[in-house]
């Protein structure tokens, strides 16, 4: 019987060993999950949607076959689905019945694409209406044409993106709500197919405790294997010396009347080429125990899984509004929009290269970049305009939209010097074919706090340029404020703005130009000058902030008129960037130079007893001639 036992618990070991040995073998099943389909004769698009990627857990990878260059992108499903909709693509699907990949033809959707792409994609002005941003009219359609054969690559849309000759293989990990665009990105070539595998985990939580299990097993087999001998031996012996333990295997005495020799022989018969194994199974066995415990893999895992920073905040705002807009960009995707523009910049600012400028400047930004290339190509000396950096200073306020455009203010360190005031920079898209472009890029005066917002992820509202809720309609602010600078306290806007601490005011306002027409009179100089300040033609931009407030980005335009007093004078420029930029350096009809102000405000709500603050400003020349 202790035989049985014996042999028993060596059986059982030698099966769970071979069962955590085949866990991490001939029962781990394959690798991968794979399923691959052709697509449509002259598919040039294809949209991996979010749920086929979710079909199977694990590591997403994804195979495109096409000719000349193949591209991959993902981003967030509803920015894919927009980019798309312009264009004829293959939509991906798995069969739930079989299993398999398959793909349909959709067409260009005219409509759909147009209604992405509204004129009143911002608060009403009416704080009772019901409608909605998105329920704005329509642009004109005849001014919204359809992109043909659009290239996706460098869209502000994408988190990321990837390109091949005729086969690129990308592994991925994305989570829920994401979802894959690939293309030819060449406009006459084609896709083939597309692949796509999940990564099975290969990880056996039970391998590692079968494996210690077998091996316990194993030791206790082995011992009561010893016992049973050990009892066998002595129950064939004379009892006399032979009441220990284990007596049984020992070498034998002479006063036994057996000789140690023939005790060996009878051991070695009763063993047999069993013992050399028996001692083996010991040395196996440890070297598995060793093995096992060099992977994490082999153990079951206990407590939480750890949660990616950040994730927690946008999985509890989710939760509690399943229908909240989404925010116009994510803060990873917002660092790769402003690396780009950086890059734009200092590329263009160097060379002077307008055309690469309107790639990513436009309104009154774009002004101030096309004027001082034309100044700086005719006196080098001048200074370059500010330069931008991707690091962004805590603070993000992207719009909340399904819709387009999408507007974004944030706020970046000087990509010159990090001791320079830092930019307050606002950036627009027009439709999901467009790139953002940087509208607005205002120097934060020392001091300035800027208002409370919403986070990153939850985002803000556009207001419209006629939204009454406010201190001043957006659309009135840069019409009162270029008042105040004309007329000072006299100003009927004199008592909406926060003057005291504004810089602007003081260098530009009433006073400065009284003191600069009394310079004149004062120095016999035969000229007089004139000044007026009047609204730019820079997009009024306003994003609600918290306290029912509102962050306002405008520009005005103001000109500096000189004119002989009479026939015989001449008027000159004083600096040489007005004249580089008229191409003449005096006149005797007179000689004028137009600043373009960018002007960033806090606007309080209309109950509010704080007045409009100015928060920062660029200035640049834009114009200058004779009269």
């Amino acid at each position: 019987m202790r035989y049985v036992f014996a042999i028993a618990t060596l059986a059982l070991a030698a099966v769970l060993i071979l069962l955590g040995i085949g866990q991490r073998t001939f029962l781990s099943g394959p690798s991968a999950i794979r399923v691959s389909t052709e697509l449509s004769a002259d598919s040039q698009y294809a949209l991996l949607p979010a749920d086929v990627l979710a079909e199977n857990v694990g590591r997403q990878t994804v195979t495109v076959r096409g000719e000349k260059n193949v591209y991959l992108a993902y981003a967030r499903t509803a920015d894919v689905q927009a980019w798309l909709t312009a264009v004829p693509h293959d939509v991906l699907s798995i069969d739930q019945k079989t299993g398999e990949l398959s793909s349909v033809s959709v067409k260009a959707d005219e409509d759909a694409y147009r209604k992405l792409v509204v004129s009143g994609d911002s608060e009403p002005s009416d704080t009772t209406a019901t409608k909605t941003p998105a329920e704005g009219d329509a642009m004109e359609t005849s001014q919204l044409a359809l992109p043909k054969n659009p290239d996706p690559k460098g869209s502000d849309l994408w988190l990321a993106e990837y390109s091949e000759d005729n086969l690129l293989t990308q592994a991925m990990d994305l989570p829920e709500g994401i979802s894959v665009i690939v293309a030819a990105r060449n406009g006459d070539k084609v896709l083939d197919g597309v692949s796509l595998s999940w990564s099975v985990d290969k990880s056996t939580p039970l391998a590692g405790p079968l494996l210690v299990g077998g091996i316990i097993l194993g030791i206790v087999g082995l011992f009561l294997y010893l016992l049973a001998v050990d009892h066998d031996r002595r129950s064939t012996r004379p009892r006399r010396g032979n009441t220990k333990r284990l007596a049984g295997l020992r070498r034998q005495s002479a006063l036994t009347g057996v000789s140690p020799k023939s005790i060996e022989k009878d051991r070695r018969r009763a063993l047999g080429g069993g013992r050399t194994k028996l001692l083996a199974i010991p040395v196996v066995l440890s070297v598995a125990l060793m093995a096992s415990g060099c992977s994490a893999d082999y153990w079951p895992k206990f407590g939480n899984e750890p949660v990616a920073p950040g994730s927690t905040a946008a999985a509890t705002a989710s939760a509690e509004d399943q229908d909240a807009l989404p925010p116009a960009v994510t803060s990873p995707q917002l660092t790769r929009i402003l690396t780009d523009a950086s890059d734009v910049a200092t590329t263009a600012d160097t060379e002077l290269d307008a055309e690469m400028a309107k790639t990513r400047f436009a309104g009154a930004a774009l002004d101030e970049r096309l004027a001082n290339y034309t100044i700086r190509a005719k006196s080098p000396d001048t200074k370059a305009p500010g330069a931008l950096s991707s690091t962004v200073m805590d603070y993000e306020l992207p719009q909340s939209t399904k819709t387009w455009p999408r507007t974004i203010f944030t706020v970046v360190e000087d990509g010159t010097d990090s001791e320079n005031p830092p930019l307050g920079v606002v950036l627009i898209q027009k439709s999901p074919h467009d790139n953002y472009m940087i509208h607005y890029a205002v120097e934060i005066s020392g001091g300035s706090v800027l208002p409370d917002a919403a986070p990153a992820y939850i985002g803000t509202s556009r207001l419209a340029p006629d939204f009454n809720a406010l201190k001043l309609q957006p659309k009135n602010i840069a019409t009162a404020y270029a008042d105040v600078l004309n007329n000072g306290a006299d100003s009927n806007y004199y008592d909406y703005f926060d003057v005291t601490d504004d810089n602007l005011v003081s260098q530009v306002g009433q006073s400065w130009r009284q003191s600069e027409r009394q310079g004149f009179a004062a120095n016999d100089q035969e000229g007089e000058a004139s000044f007026s300040t009047v609204p730019g033609d820079g997009e009024v931009v306003a994003l609600s902030t918290a306290q029912q407030g509102a962050l306002v980005a405008v520009s005005v335009l103001d000109t500096e008129t000189i004119v002989p007093t009479n026939e015989r004078a001449e008027i000159t420029f004083s600096g040489s960037a007005a004249a580089a930029l008229a191409g003449t350096n005096k006149s005797n009809t007179g000689l004028y130079q137009t600043w373009e102000y960018q002007l960033l405000f806090s606007v309080p709500g209309a109950d509010s007893k704080d007045k409009i603050k100015l928060l920062g400003f660029t200035h640049s020349l834009v114009k200058a001639g004779a009269n």
